[in-house]
């Protein structure tokens, strides 16, 4: 669809919605081609709260369309539009899974098309007890080996646990903490 014939729509919907702001965020949700909700939409969100802040103060209507992404982004995105008005909604034309979801429950009204849809709220964190799975994203990496649980004296001599790996999928440090390899 062509930028002038998006805009067209936006503007349509926006006098249809009583002068309020409206915002698109549509994430590709084709398979193998999936993006997802992530921390660099911020500043693009932003960027349009900013310019559109005369329209905000009669509201902001986020219209969304997404598998999910970042359990980290909603509260900060809803955040960052309740800056601008008191009266926040959420459109969901089709689906808002995972992060879409919490987003939209983040707002004051959620409009759904008769086939939107919300998906359930799934977070999960990766860090370093808790990888990525380098093929599949938005997964734990595979637990590969078993661990074992020993006791460890630190320097102030306070037993603590720490899981040693039995395999090579780590090594305990001098301070007693497990490192991935």
């Amino acid at each position: 669809m062509a930028r002038t014939t998006r805009k067209g729509l936006i503007e349509k919907l926006q006098t249809a919605r009583g002068g309020r702001l409206l915002i698109t965020y549509i994430t590709s949700t084709r398979p193998g081609y999936e993006i997802q909700i992530a921390d660099d939409a911020f500043r693009l969100i932003y960027d349009h709260l900013e310019a559109g802040k005369e329209l905000a103060e009669n509201g902001v209507d986020l219209f969304i369309h997404s598998n999910g992404g970042s359990g980290t982004v909603p509260w900060r995105m809803v955040s960052l539009i309740r800056q601008y008005t008191t009266k926040f909604s959420v459109i969901v034309p089709h689906h808002a899974f995972s992060a879409a979801t919490l987003i939209a429950l983040g707002a004051d009204e959620i409009i759904m098309h008769k086939m939107g849809c919300l998906g359930p709220i799934d977070p999960s964190v990766a860090n370093i007890f808790n990888p990525p799975h380098p093929f599949i994203p938005g997964q734990p990496a595979p637990i590969t080996s078993p661990v074992r649980i020993e006791p460890v004296a630190t320097i102030t001599s306070w037993p603590v646990a720490v899981a040693t790996p039995i395999m090579r999928e780590g090594f305990i440090t001098e301070t007693g903490i497990l490192v991935a390899s």
